[in-house]
């Protein structure tokens, strides 16, 4: 399964193995059972975390962690933009889903999650968000990432 774990959780999600919502993707992360996808404005995001950065290039190091290619994800900005369809100041994520491929998002953000299940932006899988552990399920779908 792939996912993108937006800024506003990142933390809980990735550095915190305890934490009631989020310890499943923690725990799938660490095992190698998920792959996070991040790349772009996301990156530039993480990097302004030093203990979220650290652990993403851990994740990177052994191959849990797919930095997207910047350029790939500005051709769907690009694309976005021209849509103006966005509610949310995420267009980066949702640019970063449609040029990967990854389909579940880890996000408290209501306008992000609206964007994330827009029919018109994500769609063949439509986009999942993974708010706390009822979601858990959602761990279990294949990764469709698509490698730039």
């Amino acid at each position: 399964m792939c996912l993108i774990v937006d800024t506003n959780i990142a933390v809980r999600v990735l550095l915190r193995d305890n934490d009631p919502d989020f310890s499943h993707v923690n725990a799938a992360l660490r095992s190698g059972k998920v792959t996070l996808v991040y790349g772009g404005g996301l990156a530039k995001e993480y990097n302004g975390n030093q203990a979220v950065r650290k652990f993403v290039v851990s994740l990177g190091r052994a191959g849990i962690a797919y930095l997207v290619r910047e350029s790939v994800i500005d051709e769907q900005l690009a694309w976005l933009r021209t849509q103006g369809s966005c509610e949310s100041d995420d267009e980066h994520i949702i640019a970063l889903a449609r040029a990967s491929g990854a389909r579940i998002l880890c996000s408290n953000d209501e306008a992000l999650g609206r964007d994330f299940n827009n029919k018109a932006l994500i769609d063949q899988p439509r986009g999942k968000i993974y708010k706390n552990s009822g979601h858990k399920q959602l761990l279990r779908n294949p990764c469709r990432l698509q490698r730039q």
